[in-house]
């Protein structure tokens, strides 16, 4: 086997210490280095040699060993472009030189032990590794996990679809699409994705009655192993063209006689300004009047209640119409409880059947506004019933009523109260009968 130049050999040289353990790279050099003299050397073996030629034949002899055994552990290593086959080339010239030089008795010996060591070296390096694992499974993939939409009006939908990707080994199956609340709704265009496929998750979220910052979530469960839940988002601020507050009015509790007014401020968000063109109630015991700002991006509606009012619950609507293409009417509802500057409880007074058990009910009397007054008189429908009047603490009376027959003689039946004020009704409260279940009887 020829022995290649001396530049061919600083190429695989080069070669050798890229593919080596940096520590072992010193040893190759010096070997390297010594290896022209000992190619001279050994092309004239009939010349004798210096004292320096023996030395040098010597090291080279000692670093010989060294420098097959890290290039034949270089030879085991996968190829590198072609170099697998350079190095066997330059192993046989290094042993052949080994052999042909003078007092070979030793080198051969070297040689077998520089490729035991080879092996040796190979087998502890990463050629006695077993070959890795790979485990197969589906990936599941959104570029764009988080929507942000900015700002819309809250009058509006927000839609997006998401695109989720396959990028695993075997099929992705979607077992479920949990939105985090009922005003996002999301559907899938396909529940199984071959590797390499997609699908697409259409999503709508509804901004009606949202104002502000606003971040809601879907939660994609999945059989990838390393993600079984994907978690995306819609993200973004809910802002109102026109804001109606309050959108209702509730006066409390009232007298007949009260006049009480709320107010309800139309603000318009946009540069655009707004004007009322038409107000109305649908009774004529609340009043409306409106006010703006000059720049016509505030109004007011003022809500007023117009005596006498009818005492129970009161219950109005007031309708506001303007000239905004969006918002062209809205509604304000209002109520209110109306009672009489005298007012009592219960309102009816109930009997439940019991023969031979008479009971007795009691009724509180009072004045809404503070008012002294007496109770003058009380009318009970049956003679054998008994009443007694006491007066309380916090102004007003309570009146016991003793022997109601718990019979159907109290059906249809009434007590009345009279009281010293001129511009009070009497009080009326009727008896409601209840007969007892069969079984108790």
């Amino acid at each position: 086997m020829p022995v290649k130049s001396a530049g061919g050999q600083r190429a695989i040289f080069r070669q050798v210490c890229e593919l080596i353990p940096s520590h072992l790279v010193p040893r190759l050099r010096e070997a390297h280095v010594l290896l022209p003299q000992i190619e001279m050397a050994r092309d004239t073996p009939n010349t004798p040699c210096s004292p320096i030629m023996e030395k040098v034949r010597l090291r080279f002899e000692a670093k010989l060993a060294v420098c097959i055994a890290v290039m034949g552990s270089a030879l085991f290593t996968p190829p590198r472009n072609g170099l697998k086959q350079e190095l066997s080339c330059h192993i046989v010239c290094l042993t052949d030189m080994s052999i042909q030089s003078r007092n070979g008795a030793i080198h051969i010996q070297q040689v077998k032990s520089a490729l035991i060591l080879a092996v040796t070296m190979w087998a502890m390096g990463g050629g006695a590794q077993e070959p890795a694992i790979v485990e197969l499974a589906p990936k599941i993939v959104c570029a764009e996990p988080t929507f942000n939409f900015g700002e819309m009006e809250s009058s509006t939908d927000v839609e997006h679809v998401f695109v989720l990707k396959n990028e695993g080994d075997l099929s992705l199956e979607i077992r479920q699409v949990r939105p985090s609340c009922g005003c996002t709704v999301a559907s899938l265009s396909q529940n199984t994705i071959p590797p390499g496929g997609q699908t697409e998750l259409t999503t709508r979220l509804s901004l009606r009655g949202r104002q502000g910052a606003q971040h809601k979530t879907i939660s994609v469960e999945s059989n990838d192993p390393n993600q079984p839940t994907l978690v995306l988002s819609l993200e973004g601020t809910a802002v109102e063209e026109i804001r109606v507050r309050p959108n209702q009015l509730f006066f409390g509790r009232i007298t007949t006689d009260s006049i009480v007014t709320g107010a309800v401020e139309i603000t318009v968000q946009s540069m655009n300004a707004v004007k009322i063109t038409r107000t109305s109630s649908n009774t004529s015991n609340l009043t409306v009047t409106t006010e703006s700002s000059p720049d016509g991006r505030l109004a007011r509606v003022l809500i007023g209640t117009q005596p006498p009012l009818p005492r129970g619950m009161l219950r109005g609507n007031v309708h506001i119409e303007t000239d905004h293409p969006k918002y062209p009417a809205m509604d304000v509802a209002v109520s209110a409880f109306v009672v009489g500057d005298i007012t009592f409880a219960p309102e009816e007074l109930s009997v439940l059947e019991a023969v031979g058990q008479p009971a007795n009910r009691y009724i509180l009397v009072q004045s809404e506004t503070g008012k002294k007054f007496k109770i003058t008189k009380v009318e009970v429908p049956l003679p054998s019933m008994t009443y007694d009047i006491r007066p309380v603490e916090t102004g007003g009376y309570h009146v016991e009523l003793g022997n109601l027959p718990a019979t159907r003689d109290v059906e249809g039946k009434s007590i009345r109260i009279q009281t010293d004020l001129q511009d009070v009704p009497d009080i009326v409260i009727p008896f409601r009968f209840i007969p007892a279940p069969p079984h108790t009887q």
